[in-house]
């Protein structure tokens, strides 16, 4: 049979039509080729850089030591001790290690824990570089010796920095020596050393201010005069400069104190600004000053002045009572029975308190190791104080060690919490998901992995959409609905699979919005702690001002009381709830990216298996396909393969990537466990230590509560005694008024008596 005009036409089209798609595929098959061999060169790499530890980091000790300057910086001395601490165990024999043993020494020192200071500075100074920080430490050393009383050693610290040539000598080297010899009563080795500093250096007016005081405590009091006058001549160039000339008035003000130049003497006190630190000094003195010179008045207002600087000085009490007297000096008793009458109003309350607590802790043993164990985290003294004299009493040496031996038992209660804290979180980062994110190395390999999987995946579906369209006429229904079934499955996993990254560099510009993200809500978060410590300051200012202005106020302290324990416990509530959300959003972040990550390869090894079995569909009917069609499909067939192979060996190479992250965790574990044995150790101790601190403390304590009661006992009957002397003053002002009156009534009777004398011997 002929073939028609029609079939003559569609024959002819096809043979226009099939050369042409067949360039247009073999383009593509050879494209597809080409991105393969990269994505196989890729995995080679890859597989190539694995390691099963990361590759070392020359630049980590110093990037570390680097990082705890930043933190001695802030003043915060625990963290940079933590993180020297770690470069030391890690990196001993490195040459940041010399640069972290003097810092870590220095942050020990800030922390005024000495002895472990000078532990740090001595295997310092063995290294014996001859550096600057060597010279740091030896000073540091020096001072130590100071604070501990330990003088072992010192003077080789000193003999090694005498051997120090002059021109590579730190300038704060003489000053420590000076001070040392200084304190050590070695006045004439202390003279040289001082004599020593240049005006260059910019220790000069400290030494010659300690000239000066080391001439006092040779007893030549003129040389002394001549040198602290030659401190206030020098141009300060400082506020510690200041500071230096404001303790050189007050040393000559109390040289011609003791001269009896009280004027002078005033003068030099007047002289010290409001400004200074040592203003409370000076007026306090000065008052002293004008007692001696018998100028109450003058005394009045220095005393005075003090108090508005410093109305919560420790010895504001005494000083309130010392006004009264002397206006009692001055005959002032209206102003002196204020004072007296105020002082015992304010008082007599705070003694009864005290007794009270006194006598309870007589008849409960452990009333103060009891609240002692309460509060050792936060140590208040107003645990068993009353409030309104703690202001009074923060000073009083024996409260002090009470204070200090607390807060450093509570500092280690603090310190074992927050490690147990540390070690949970980090077992359950450990033991939980996205355990590749724990290794920078490793999780940017299977960044890096996770973009040559979406690439080879995205080639295995473009092609095997074609295989689809040449095998389509030759399936059957059977065939077709599993098909469709697979289908639905691959368009719910391509779904799953749209964030996987599929150029190089997608990871991260991935993990660089989720960082900007997180900034963005660590801002907010920033945001509401300054709303929580806003409100803390609001509140301690509404106390203040209740406090200074309570006499004025109708509301009453135990109406008062519970609304602002509430508030303060809500405050506490919202900053506990601020540091959970910081660290639960800052895991679940770090968890987000590599979760997400683990959960797109899942998709996409349950979508090249699905891919497999429509492939196993397309071969069954190869077959039946023209010898054309076959041919492109053995093409297509090819690419497929080889992306599955590239598949294959991205699984491999995740393989060995989880691998090497069980066994780095493994290690971990290790460490952790070791911890945890530590800290149960540690908090088996430190429970011993507890009660010894405890019963020490409470013994402290009760001994301090008793002085402290004594101490407002003598106030109260200070006042009583001032309120007597006031009457006993009115009473003496009135009888001498009086006394004064009948004196001038007989004299003038006896004027009168004399003037009509005369007429009386008359009528007589």
């Amino acid at each position: 049979m002929g073939l028609t005009k029609w079939q003559l036409a569609l024959a002819v089209l096809a043979l226009l039509i099939v050369p042409v798609r067949g360039g247009r595929a073999d383009d593509r098959i050879d494209d597809a080729n080409r991105s393969l061999i990269d994505l196989e060169e890729r995995v080679r790499v890859l597989t190539a850089e694995l390691r099963d530890a990361p590759a070392p980091d020359i630049n980590a000790p110093d990037r570390r030591v680097i990082e705890a300057e930043g933190y001695y910086s802030l003043g915060n001395y625990v963290g940079a001790a933590t993180i020297l601490l770690d470069v030391l165990e890690k990196w001993p024999g490195s040459r940041a290690a010399d640069d972290a043993l003097v810092l870590l020494g220095e942050s020990l020192y800030q922390s005024k824990d000495y002895n472990s200071a000078r532990t740090y500075f001595q295997q310092a100074i063995k290294r014996n570089t001859g550096s600057r920080k060597e010279q740091s430490a030896l000073q540091r050393l020096v001072e130590l010796t100071l604070r501990t009383g330990d003088y072992d050693n010192v003077e080789e610290y000193l003999a090694r920095l005498d051997k120090i040539p002059s021109n590579q000598l730190e300038p704060s080297v003489p000053y420590v020596k000076g001070k040392y010899l200084f304190f050590r009563d070695r006045t004439d080795e202390a003279l040289a050393a001082f004599s020593a500093i240049g005006t260059d250096n910019p220790y000069y007016l400290q030494g010659l201010y300690f000239f000066a005081t080391t001439q006092v405590k040779k007893g030549n009091l003129a040389a002394a005069a001549t040198g602290f006058d030659a401190v206030l001549k020098v141009q300060p160039r400082s506020d510690a400069d200041n500071d230096i000339q404001d303790l050189a008035r007050l040393a000559i003000a109390r040289l011609l104190y003791e001269r009896g130049q009280a004027d002078k003497a005033k003068d030099l006190y007047s002289a010290i600004s409001r400004q200074s630190k040592y203003f409370a000094d000076a007026m306090y003195e000065s008052a002293w000053n004008s007692i001696k010179a018998k100028d109450y008045k003058a005394a009045y207002r220095a005393l005075d002045l003090m108090l508005l600087q410093s109305p919560n000085s420790p010895e504001a009490p005494e000083l309130r009572l010392l006004m009264g007297n002397l206006n009692l000096r001055i005959n002032n008793y209206f102003q002196a029975n204020e004072i007296f009458g105020s002082a015992r109003e304010e008082f007599e309350p705070i003694h009864t308190q005290l007794k009270s607590a006194l006598a309870r802790s007589q008849s409960e043993p452990h009333y103060f190791e009891s609240l002692i164990g309460k509060g050792l985290e936060r140590f208040d003294i107003a645990l068993f104080v009353p409030p309104v004299a703690v202001r009074w009493l923060k000073a009083d040496p024996d409260l002090t060690r009470m204070v200090n031996l607390a807060s450093e038992v509570g500092e280690l209660q603090r310190g074992i919490r927050e490690t147990e804290q540390t070690i949970g979180r980090l077992e359950r980062v450990v033991n939980g998901e996205g355990k590749i994110a724990i290794f920078p190395d490793l999780a940017a390999a299977r960044s890096r992995s996770n973009e040559v999987l979406s690439q080879a995946l995205d080639i295995r579906r473009r092609f095997l959409e074609r295989a689809r369209s040449l095998a389509a006429p030759h399936l059957s229904s059977t065939e077709t609905v599993a098909l469709d079934e697979m289908g639905f499955d691959r368009a719910r996993l391509e779904q799953q699979i749209e964030t996987l990254p599929s150029a190089e560099g997608d990871s991260r510009n991935r993990e660089d919005v989720a960082r900007n993200q997180i900034q963005e809500f660590q801002t907010r978060l920033a945001e509401s702690y300054v709303a929580i410590q806003t409100m803390e300051a609001e509140l301690i200012a509404v106390e203040q001002y209740y406090s200074n202005s309570k006499t004025e106020q109708k509301i009453r302290p135990e109406e008062l009381k519970r609304p602002v324990a509430e508030l303060r416990a809500s405050i506490a509530a919202l900053r506990g709830a601020h540091d959970r959300i910081h660290e639960e959003v800052l895991e679940a972040t770090r968890l987000a990216g590599s979760v997400t990550a683990d959960g797109e390869r899942n998709a996409a090894g349950r979508l090249a298996s699905v891919m497999g079995r429509e492939y196993e569909i397309y071969q069954k009917v190869r077959n039946k396909m023209s010898p054309e069609a076959r041919g492109e499909f053995d093409a297509l067939a090819g690419v497929i393969t080889r992306a599955s192979l590239v598949q294959s060996q991205l699984q491999n190479f995740d393989g060995r990537v989880d691998a090497a992250a069980e066994r780095r965790l493994g290690s971990i574990k290790e460490r952790l466990a070791a911890e945890k044995i530590q800290i149960q150790a540690a908090t088996g101790r430190f429970s011993s230590l507890l009660g010894e601190s405890q019963a020490l403390g409470g013994g402290l304590a009760q001994a301090v509560l008793g002085k402290v009661t004594d101490r407002f006992y003598d106030l109260v009957v200070q006042s009583d005694v001032g309120l007597i002397d006031v009457s006993w003053g009115l009473k003496d002002q009135k009888t001498s008024k009086l006394t004064q009156l009948i004196t001038q009534q007989k004299q003038e009777l006896k004027a009168i008596d004399d003037d009509f004398h005369a007429l009386l011997q008359e009528d007589k």
